[in-house]
């Protein structure tokens, strides 16, 4: 039975003659033999060699072959390579014994070579397949991550996509209310961004979209969830964040966009946003009137009030007030000496 590939063994033994006539028989057939007739010898060729199997007489003294085979089955390098005993003990008693501390397989002295090589072959071919199935099921599991990823992933941003950030809004909707924290939520829509495409092209467009979601994740802080919300619209979740919290956030993104440029092929294009933002304090969650639709609904209105009022502007939801621009701050101060819910905010700038 000739091996697919030229396979390490170890043989430890005793018993010299007898471990001279195996080394030498699974040499010719192809195998490379390290053979030692002590532990400390055997130990020092595991830690240089990595063998793929080993042949152990059990009744070896100094230690005792039975707690050898305990300590072999003890190293994390070795819990893969089978461990086949020798021995000449045939009551069933002990081949049990040697079974329970994790022999592999178990031949009785004394035998035939054959014999020992067919059951040498079976065990190396047993730990491949072993060893190929585990590495099959470690690429399944990444390919699932990537596949995962994928699909909560907007293709043309690398985002979170709108079905992802839906999801996780109703998932942080729940957590606030649980832990009885602030959560705002800003709707943001590029100013005037058809006339980009009309002008340079889809392409352009696109790369403009990129290069615009890097901005928008290097502006908010790590707790905050950034998504491609549809077309030039981008949504963000803001955990534990106040209405005045989110309005700093909004208006950084708003200065960061507006002073970057951008390109569309040679020409430098520069463009501005219009932010929207809604709110639900820890005293709206704790009553239980809430609901994500709603939420969305009022930065919407939002985003509406900063598009009418002009664009390159960012507007917030306040229940007394509606949606109000919050560039009047002496009108709306309301939204910066907010503290009804700040105790937790944990948004810095």
């Amino acid at each position: 039975m000739e091996l697919t590939k030229k396979e390490k063994i170890l043989l430890l033994d005793t018993d010299k003659l007898l471990i001279n006539e195996l080394a030498g028989r699974f040499g010719n057939v192809g195998f490379d033999v390290l053979a030692a007739t002590d532990v400390d010898t055997a130990l020092k060729l595991i830690e240089v060699a990595n063998p793929s199997v080993i042949l152990l007489d059990l009744s070896m003294k100094t230690p005792d072959g039975k707690e050898f085979l305990t300590l072999l089955k003890s190293k994390s390098t070795l819990t893969d390579v089978p461990i086949i005993i020798l021995s000449q003990d045939a009551d069933i008693h002990s081949q049990v014994y040697g079974f329970l501390q994790g022999a592999s397989d178990y031949i009785v002295k004394p035998f035939q070579f054959a014999e020992v090589l067919m059951r040498v072959n079976n065990q190396i071919r047993t730990r491949n397949i072993q060893k190929e199935l585990k590495e099959k099921n470690r690429e399944l599991m990444k390919r699932n991550i990537i596949l995962e990823q994928l699909a909560i992933t907007d293709s043309l941003t690398e985002l979170y996509n709108k079905g992802y950030i839906l999801k996780r809004l109703e998932s942080e909707l729940t957590r606030s209310a649980r832990y009885k924290e602030s959560i705002s939520l800003i709707i943001i829509d590029i100013d005037y961004f058809k006339k980009i495409n009309d002008s340079f092209g889809h392409i352009a467009g696109d790369n403009i979209l990129k290069r615009l979601s890097k901005k928008l994740a290097e502006s908010v802080r790590d707790v905050d969830i950034v998504a491609r919300y549809g077309g030039e619209e981008f949504l963000v979740i803001c955990p534990n964040t106040s209405i005045s919290g989110a309005a700093i956030l909004a208006e950084r993104i708003r200065e960061n966009v507006q002073n970057e440029i951008f390109q569309a092929g040679s020409t430098n294009i520069k463009l501005t946003l219009s932010l929207g933002l809604s709110n639900l304090s820890p005293s709206t969650l704790a009553a239980g009137n809430f609901s994500s639709g709603k939420l969305l609904e009022e930065a919407d209105l939002a985003l509406y009030k900063a598009k009418s009022a002009g664009r390159n502007k960012v507007a917030a939801f306040i229940n007394e007030l509606g949606a109000v621009c919050i560039d009047d701050r002496q009108k709306y101060k309301l939204i910066y000496t907010d503290t009804s819910d700040t105790k937790n905010d944990k948004f810095t700038h």
